[in-house]
C-alpha cells in the first residue's frame, strides 16, 4: 500500500510542476552562471551537461522496488540555449545505470531533456521520448515529466536534478512486466557549474 501511495504521489508531484510552469508555457529560459536575473551570461550551445547519482537509483511497481542501482549517469550536449522565446534543450548522448539488484535498465532512445523556468533558480524538466528497457520489457514515459533542477547552493559548485518520473510498459500483454512504475533518482551536476535556471 505504501508505494501505492507513492506512485499515486508522483501524479501529484507532476501536477505540482505544472504549476510552476504557470500554467504550461516553455519559454523564455536560459542556463545561467550566476545567480540572476536578468541573466548576464548564459551556457551557450555546444557545452556539456553531466549528472552523477548522488545515491541509489529506485525503480518500484505497486508493492514496492524491484530494482536498485548504487550508480548511475547521464550526458549529453545543450542543443538549444533557450531565450526570449524558446526554453533549453539537452540532447541526450548517454544514460547508464551499474551495480544493480533485481537486474540493470538499459538505456533505448533517449531524445532530449528540456529545462522550463519555475522560480528561484529551479526549473522543470520533462523528457517525453526518454524510454529504457529492463530484460524483455520495455518502457516509455507515462507524461514526460521528469523531474526538478534545482539550483547550486551558496558555497556550493554544483546543481541537482531530483527525479521522479512515471513509465508504462510499452507491451501491454508482454508477461512478467510490472506498470505503472516509478523512476526516483538524485543527480548532481557536474557540467555546467556553477548552475542556475532563469528566465531569459
Amino acid at each position: 500500500m505504501k508505494y501505492l501511495k507513492m506512485l499515486g504521489g508522483a501524479v501529484v508531484v507532476a501536477a505540482a510542476l505544472m504549476a510552476l510552469l504557470g500554467g504550461g508555457t516553455a519559454s523564455a529560459t536560459v542556463l545561467c552562471e550566476t545567480e540572476t536575473t536578468p541573466c548576464p551570461v548564459h551556457y551557450a550551445k555546444g557545452v556539456e551537461f553531466v549528472g552523477d547519482s548522488v545515491e541509489r537509483t529506485v525503480f518500484s511497481e505497486a508493492f514496492g522496488p524491484f530494482v536498485e542501482c548504487s550508480s548511475s549517469g547521464l550526458s549529453g550536449q545543450i542543443s538549444n540555449a533557450g531565450g526570449a522565446t524558446s526554453t533549453v534543450s539537452i540532447s541526450l548522448s548517454s544514460l547508464t545505470w551499474s551495480e544493480c539488484v533485481g537486474g540493470t535498465p538499459t538505456a533505448g532512445k533517449l531524445g532530449s531533456m528540456e529545462i522550463h523556468y519555475a522560480e528561484k533558480g529551479r526549473g522543470t524538466v520533462t523528457a517525453p521520448e526518454l524510454e529504457f528497457a529492463w530484460g524483455p520489457c520495455g518502457y516509455r514515459p507515462e507524461s514526460g515529466d521528469m523531474g526538478l533542477l534545482t539550483p547550486t547552493p551558496k558555497g556550493l559548485s554544483e546543481g541537482e536534478l531530483d527525479v521522479s518520473m512515471e513509465f508504462t510498459r510499452t507491451n501491454p500483454f508482454l508477461p512478467g512486466c510490472p506498470s505503472p512504475i516509478l523512476w526516483q533518482a538524485e543527480y548532481r551536476i557536474t557540467s555546467p557549474q556553477p548552475l542556475y535556471v532563469a528566465p531569459s
